[in-house]
C-alpha cells in the first residue's frame, strides 16, 4: 500500500495532514522514519490526497423518514471533497443541492453547487463553471460537469444518471429490464446486449467522452461519477458467470468498454482488480427500515451489481476505495451479507439509498509535490 506521512504544515487543502508518498512503496507509515535514517538522510515527495463519493440518493432521499439527515451526517463524517448525485429531484421547487450545501454549512462545512436535475454534484471547491452535457428528457438520464480548481489542479468533474429504461442486465436474470415482470432469459449474450443498445445509455456516454476530450484537451484532468443503471464488462467476466444471477453469461456491457477504450479507469477494479474476491457490490443495497418488498424489483433473482462508478483519466490515480452503505444487500428478498464487507464503511442503520455510495481516494499525478528531508 501507499505509505502516508502526517505533518503539521499548513497548507490550502482542506486536509493538510494527509499525504502520499510519490513513487515510493513501504510497508507502513512507521517505517519511513527507520528507512530514511538508513540512507543516512534523503527528500522525499509528497502529494495531497483528494477524496470523491458517488451516491445515488434515491429520490432525494424521500424513500425513508429522516433520510436527508442521514445524508447530511454521512457527508459531515466522510467530508469528501468532490461528490457527484443521482437522482436528484427537485420536488416542490426546491434545489435539493443548495439545500445540501445550506444544511453542510450548518454543521460548519462549506460546499459549492449548481442546481440541475436528475444528477447533481457539491464540491468542496468553488465551481468555476457549470454545464449541462446531456440534457434530462423524457427521464432517459443526465449528464452535467463542473469545472473546479482543486489546489491548483484544474478538473472538469461530471456527475451522470443514465438511462433506467431497456435495463437488460436483469433479463439475463428472467425479468424483463422495462416492465420487471418474469420473462424467458436471452438466447446469447449479444441479444441480451441489443436490448440494451434501445436505451440511451450509449448516446449520454458518447457526449460524455466528446466533452471530456475538450477538456482534456484544455488541460484538465476528468472525474466521472454517476450510477450507470448498467455494470461493468469487468464484472461480467467467464470467471464470473455463474456468480450474482449471471446465469453463464459473460457480457461486454458497452458504457464501461466505451469509457476504458477512450482513456478512462474504472477506479475501484484499479484498487481492487479480482471481482471475485471484491465485487464491490453497489445494487441493490438492503434499506434495514424497510421491508423487502419496497426494496426488490426482481424478487426471485439475484440481481446484485456494481452499477455506481467513478471513472477517472489519466494522472488521476486512486489509492484507496470503499463502498458506503449498509454490509447487507438484497438477494431474492432476502437480506444477505457481502463477502467483501469488509471494504464497506459503517453507516447508520437510518440508511436512505437502496444504492451503497462509492469513495475513492485519489492523488493527481501533475498535483504540487513537496520536499521534505530527514537530515
Amino acid at each position: 500500500m501507499y505509505g502516508i506521512l502526517r505533518c503539521g504544515r499548513q497548507r490550502r487543502i482542506h486536509h493538510p495532514e494527509t499525504y502520499t508518498i510519490y513513487r515510493k512503496r513501504v510497508t507502513s507509515a512507521s517505517e519511513l522514519p527507520l528507512k530514511m535514517a538508513r540512507a543516512g538522510g534523503f527528500a522525499v515527495r509528497l502529494q495531497p490526497v483528494f477524496s470523491a463519493l458517488q451516491l445515488n440518493v434515491w429520490q432525494k432521499c424521500t424513500k425513508v423518514p429522516g433520510g436527508f439527515e442521514t445524508l447530511v451526517s454521512e457527508i459531515e463524517r466522510r467530508q469528501p471533497d468532490l461528490v457527484t448525485l443521482s437522482e436528484v429531484r427537485n420536488y416542490d421547487g426546491v434545489d435539493f443541492t443548495a439545500r445540501l450545501c445550506e444544511s453542510l454549512k450548518q454543521k460548519g462545512l462549506r460546499y459549492y453547487s449548481q442546481r440541475s436535475d436528475d444528477s447533481g454534484i457539491i464540491s468542496r471547491y468553488p465551481i468555476k463553471d457549470y454545464s449541462t452535457v446531456y440534457p434530462l428528457q423524457d427521464d432517459c438520464g443526465s449528464i452535467y460537469c463542473a469545472d473546479v480548481d482543486i489546489d491548483g489542479i484544474r478538473l472538469a468533474l461530471y456527475t451522470a444518471h443514465l438511462d433506467w429504461h431497456h435495463y437488460s442486465c436483469y433479463n439475463a436474470r428472467g425479468y424483463d429490464g422495462s416492465t420487471w415482470k418474469e420473462c424467458e432469459r436471452p438466447a446469447d449474450a449479444q441479444t441480451l446486449l441489443n436490448l440494451g443498445l434501445k436505451s440511451k445509455r450509449t448516446e449520454a456516454i458518447k457526449r460524455f467522452v466528446e466533452s471530456a476530450g475538450e477538456k482534456i484537451g484544455q488541460g484538465s484532468h476528468v472525474i466521472l461519477g454517476g450510477d450507470f443503471n448498467e455494470p461493468s464488462f469487468r464484472d461480467w467476466t467467464p470467471e464470473m458467470s455463474s456468480e450474482f444471477g449471471h446465469n453463464g453469461y459473460t457480457v461486454q456491457w458497452p458504457v464501461t468498454t466505451m469509457l476504458e477504450r477512450d482513456g478512462f479507469k474504472d477506479m475501484w477494479r484499479t484498487v481492487y482488480p479480482d471481482p471475485m474476491r471484491n465485487p464491490g457490490i453497489t445494487y441493490p443495497s438492503d434499506v434495514p427500515s424497510l421491508p423487502a418488498d419496497k426494496i426488490c424489483w426482481a424478487p426471485k433473482a439475484d440481481d446484485r451489481d456494481r452499477i455506481d462508478f467513478l471513472f477517472g483519466s489519466a494522472g488521476v490515480e486512486p489509492v484507496e476505495a470503499f463502498l458506503l452503505g449498509p454490509r447487507t444487500s438484497m438477494c431474492r428478498s432476502v437480506r444477505v451479507k457481502e463477502t467483501d464487507s469488509d471494504s464497506i464503511a459503517d453507516v447508520s442503520d437510518k440508511w436512505f439509498s437502496d444504492h451503497k455510495g462509492v469513495m475513492v481516494k485519489f492523488v493527481v499525478s501533475d498535483a504540487p509535490r513537496h520536499g521534505y528531508s530527514l537530515r
